[in-house]
């Protein structure tokens, strides 16, 4: 089953990639760069929101049309960032507009790292 940005174990099932130390410093407050998981997160959720403050139901369909895409694989970016970083800033992570996560094989830092994402339930990009 794909990984989600909106999922409450999404930043657990990360970290079974990019171990605890990383968790970590996703989860303090001190980091809100525009590469982060929390940074995408509150991107998607701040979009989703909207909707929802506007009586939208269809969630995914409604998303495509305020982000200015109509594709759902379109990847969100956060002030022009369009990857969440891993640890040490190898791995990589795209967040589609549907709220998918997927690994970014191409900035995989080796075939361990891509095997432990599909293990967790990451789709590769």
């Amino acid at each position: 089953m794909p990984v989600h940005i909106f999922q409450k174990n999404a930043l657990e099932l990360m970290a079974q990639v990019e171990g605890q130390s990383w968790k970590e410093r996703q989860e303090s407050t001190a980091n809100k760069d525009d590469c982060s998981f929390v940074s995408f997160r509150d991107k998607w959720f701040g979009l989703f929101n909207s909707l929802k403050s506007q009586g939208k139901v269809d969630i995914y369909k409604d998303m495509t049309v305020l982000y200015g895409s109509s594709d759902l694989d379109f990847p969100l970016d956060v002030n022009g960032i369009g990857t969440i970083y891993g640890d040490g800033g190898w791995n990589r992570y795209v967040v589609k507009v549907s709220g998918e996560v997927l690994f970014v094989s191409r900035a995989a830092r080796n075939t361990a790292n891509m095997e432990r994402a599909v293990n967790a339930g990451f789709r590769i990009f």
